[in-house]
């Protein structure tokens, strides 16, 4: 089966219950996404809430850009073709991603991109280091480059991996950690 959504918006709190593919150039979510089975979406999302993998594969033949909200792997797959951004270049968000289970798994065959705001605060309240516990296992893959901006320097959101967790550069040429 597949769901086409021809550069629509998807309606509020979407669960998505049958496989399928999204067939559009680009997508915007502006609500949470639970996912209750593999789904393939053919251009690029962009979105401001949360994404909830919920054990299964989300693929993006695209770039997936999270300008807000949770990246929620849990046990499941993210494969991003093409660039994963949290937060985009000069434009920190309020992002994050979430991945605390061995068999979790990111795949970005483009560039990782890390920009997330500082004064976001982590669950006891302190702001500077909001990402520091949240990535402690499963694996990222990155085909291309990882660039961790960093506003200020008072800003310690930066791309952390802790724990078991492994970050593994496998791209097929040169690559950057910036």
């Amino acid at each position: 089966r597949s769901m086409t959504f021809s550069g629509a918006v998807l309606p509020g709190e979407q669960v998505w219950k049958s496989a399928g593919v999204i067939s559009a150039s680009a997508e915007t979510w502006s609500s949470v996404k639970s996912l209750s089975s593999d789904i393939t979406v053919s251009g690029s999302v962009q979105t401001n809430s949360d994404i909830i993998l919920n054990g299964h594969t989300l693929t993006i033949n695209g770039d997936l850009y999270m300008t807000a909200g949770m990246l929620d792997i849990g046990t499941g797959k993210l494969v991003v073709n093409g660039n994963l951004y949290i937060g985009k270049e000069y434009e920190s968000s309020y992002a994050y991603i979430r991945m605390q289970n061995s068999s979790a798994s990111i795949t970005v065959t483009g560039d990782l991109i890390w920009n997330v705001n500082s004064k976001m605060t982590n669950t006891v309240g302190r702001s500077g280091w909001y990402t520091y516990d949240l990535i402690t296992a499963g694996t990222i893959n990155v085909g291309g480059n990882v660039y961790d901006y960093i506003s200020t320097e008072s800003n310690h959101n930066a791309f952390t991996m802790m724990g078991t967790s492994v970050l593994n550069l496998n791209g097929s040429g040169i690559q950057t950690i910036k």
